[in-house]
């Protein structure tokens, strides 16, 4: 515990002689426990006990969320993202691949949204990430929700998605008179734990999720989860 808060992580910029200090390896750590039937969490440093009852309400809430009825393919142990998400999206003729097709938002100068990951002819748009640290799950969710607003009050947003799969969906995929009801927001979290999904995220991605199916929820998008499996083989193949 000693060496933890004494050591440091630093970061080395160019044309700058000394390191920049980050934080100490202590308050980067992110770690939970239950002891003598109460539940605690280190986070940035400081420990916190989490009240019982917001801790079952919220579980609740993730544990009660729809799974999805898609079929996704294992991911590999050491197998990058975005390698992944082409796998996937090559799995199935009802997928198209929409991983770095970033929409440039006009209003706000060089702003720019990811509609997915993957989008299917069902219109769900699927949003992949690994269960490796919280901030990329806070990400996640964060984009899931950011992608249904625009998908929700922004024309050119639809125009755009559109474009990206008019060869495989049609020109017309998205029109105007498709409503939130008709579009499936849905997380897709590539865990290599045993268990189910609400076992195995950190209780604040529990929270941030919750909040964001609430908002998904009163926008009137249907919404599911889906845990993809990790695969000890390296190389996937669809032939």
């Amino acid at each position: 515990m000693r060496k933890l808060k004494k050591d440091c992580v630093y970061a080395s910029v160019d044309n700058q002689e000394e390191p920049i200090l980050i934080s100490r390896v202590y308050d980067g750590i992110l770690y939970e426990l239950v002891h003598e039937g109460k539940r605690y969490m280190l986070c940035y440093g400081n420990w916190y006990q989490i009240n019982n009852d917001f801790y079952s309400n919220i579980r609740d809430k993730v544990n009660n969320a729809p799974l999805s009825e898609l079929e996704l393919p294992d991911c590999g142990e050491n197998m990058h993202e975005g390698t992944y998400n082409e796998i996937a999206a090559l799995s199935s003729v009802n997928f198209v691949l929409l991983d770095k097709k970033d929409y440039l938002v006009p209003r706000y100068g060089t702003s720019r949204i990811e509609p997915c990951d993957i989008i299917t002819q069902n219109k769900e748009l699927i949003h992949i990430k690994k269960n490796d640290s919280s901030s990329k799950l806070s990400h996640l969710f964060a984009q899931g929700l950011v992608s249904a607003k625009f998908l929700n009050g922004d024309l050119g947003f639809r125009n755009y998605i559109n474009g990206l799969v008019n060869e495989s969906f049609g020109e017309n995929f998205i029109t105007e008179e498709d409503s939130n009801e008709d579009f499936e927001i849905v997380f897709a979290i590539i865990d290599k734990k045993e268990g189910t999904l609400v076992d195995n995220l950190p209780f604040f991605s529990m929270v941030n999720l919750a909040q964001i199916l609430e908002q998904l929820k009163s926008m009137d998008y249907k919404y599911s989860l889906i845990k993809i499996n990790v695969t000890k083989q390296e190389q996937l193949s669809l032939f």
